[in-house]
């Protein structure tokens, strides 16, 4: 029938994308601590829906400059890491990786500017990661580092991710990097971690966020829109790197499972509306400015939030609370990712990549099934 079909199209002048074939999924060590029912451990991991798995995230010792735990207690007295990389027993075609850094791990002080100054410190660093993804059976590493912004870390990072391809080829080990979407002041050779990696996770959202007290507007715009001066969207990231050296295939594109919200300041609700500051936070992940699709579709379905689309699809919806003092957050939906997933197909990219598999509706409480988002990018990207 998919041969018939195939044949069909061809005939008929319409040539179907293939299908990209990867789809990495970030895994939150953090997300067991939240209140019940919307705790997330391995146990809740679906292990059919994605090609990678990547767990978030291990730390760099500041001391040491190896790699180390970030949470002992849940990663190896919980046993997280060998749980983690067991679920490979349901899908042996599964890729189990290890990510290190993440946003407070880069910024907490120099320390990563200093693993990556020498090559001693380097080889002092890939010889801790061979020993831990040895040791709790990891298939690779994820570096994000957030994020190389001189000369010398420009330098630096590349170094590392070459030390790092030398060490990995004996065990067949994946490499891969998070990096910014939009790397034009940062330290990235974009050629050099070509050469160096298996894949990048494109980081295409946070685009805008709370950061920006005074304007509420999508974090992660699929194209450019009419009023916009600056080039601040995914299509732009995307073109970015490919024509500054990365092959559109090792692109994985970052999908947000999550919005950002803001407190309006009038009743303009289109973006860019008027603002004044932070969102109320989710009420399970408590973060300011923060929601997670699954707190999202809670508030639509219990609370009667109001959903905006846009007619243009160059980005994702929208949602307005019924409270005194509005909260508008934007966010990607089943259409947006699926007009996204389209668009990694279109663009030849090599995947997608989630941030994080914990905020969908994995109890399938709002009436679409049990892991809309990943289920619809899992069903255009991989099959």
């Amino acid at each position: 029938m998919r041969l018939l079909l195939l044949a069909t199209l061809f005939v008929c002048g319409v040539v179907p994308f293939a299908s990209a074939g990867r789809f990495v999924c970030y895994f939150p060590n953090w997300a067991i601590q939240r209140q019940e029912p919307w705790q997330f451990g391995v146990e809740n991991v679906d292990t059919k829906l994605c090609t990678h798995l990547v767990y978030a995230f291990a730390d760099l010792d500041d001391s040491t400059l190896q790699i180390t735990p970030n949470n002992p207690a849940v990663d190896i007295d919980q046993e997280f890491y060998h749980k983690f990389t067991g679920l490979k027993s349901q899908n042996p075609k599964l890729k189990t990786m290890l990510s290190i850094g993440g946003w407070v791990d880069s910024n907490i002080n120099d320390k990563y500017s200093r693993m990556v100054s020498t090559s001693e410190n380097i080889q002092t660093f890939v010889d801790s990661v061979l020993r831990m993804l040895s040791d709790y059976g990891f298939d690779g590493l994820d570096v994000d580092w957030e994020y190389p912004r001189t000369d010398a870390d420009k330098i630096g990072f590349s170094n590392l991710l070459a030390a790092l391809k030398k060490a990995f080829a004996p065990y067949n080990y994946v490499l891969s990097a998070a990096v910014s979407p939009l790397p034009a002041d940062l330290g990235f050779d974009i050629p050099a971690i070509e050469v160096s990696v298996d894949f990048i996770n494109l980081m295409t959202y946070d685009l805008h966020g709370p950061w920006e007290p005074e304007t509420a507007d999508h974090h992660a715009p699929l194209r450019k829109r009419s009023w916009e001066t600056a080039d601040n969207n995914v299509e732009y990231s995307v073109d970015y790197w490919i024509k500054n050296g990365l092959s559109a295939n090792k692109i994985n594109l970052g999908l947000p499972l999550y919005g950002h919200s803001w407190k309006l300041s009038s009743d303009v609700a289109v973006p860019p509306a008027p603002a004044s500051g932070a969102g109320t936070p989710g009420p399970f992940t408590n973060v300011e400015g923060y929601m997670g699709y699954f707190e999202i579709c809670l508030a639509v379905q219990n609370e009667g939030w109001q959903v905006v689309q846009d007619p243009d699809q160059l980005t994702g919806p929208y949602a307005l609370s019924n409270t005194n003092v509005v909260n508008w957050i934007g966010f990607d939906d089943v259409a947006m990712l699926t007009t996204k997933s389209n668009f990694i197909l279109s663009r030849g990219l090599g995947g997608a990549m989630v941030w994080e598999i914990s905020l969908d509706d994995f109890r399938g409480s709002c009436g679409a099934g049990v892991n809309p988002l990943l289920t619809t990018i899992s069903r255009i990207v991989v099959a």
